[in-house]
């Protein structure tokens, strides 16, 4: 494992998705509330919802974007995502104000495998 300290300078778009249930990858829904991915054309009443948490990082000063998905943005944020947005909906809380609170309390120690 190889660690690297990285300062987060942001957070870019939504921090979870509706996710295909076969093949992960975002879905379009439809006007009748279902979902439909493009990738592998399952159509579905109930896609998942998972993390993608999109970074703007700077390590010794050069900046780049990482995106952090599934099961290691669950240890990132310590629960999972529909744990998460359970809490998000019972404190009433706007998208706005999940990114700007994902910002401020994210650890600038950042451990990348090799």
């Amino acid at each position: 494992m190889v660690t690297s300290l990285m300062t987060v300078l942001g957070v870019e778009g939504d921090v979870y998705y509706t996710a295909c249930s076969v093949c992960s990858t975002k879905v379009d829904i439809t006007p009748s509330n279902r979902g439909w991915c493009r990738r592998c054309g399952v159509r579905t009443h109930s896609p998942n919802i998972r993390y993608r948490l999109s970074l703007r990082v700077s390590e010794q000063s050069v900046p780049t974007h990482i995106t952090i998905f599934g099961y290691h943005a669950d240890k990132l944020f310590g629960c999972s995502v529909s744990h998460f947005l359970r809490k998000v909906r019972e404190l009433k809380v706007s998208d706005e104000q999940v990114i700007s609170a994902v910002q401020r309390s994210l650890l600038s120690e950042v451990k990348l495998k090799k």
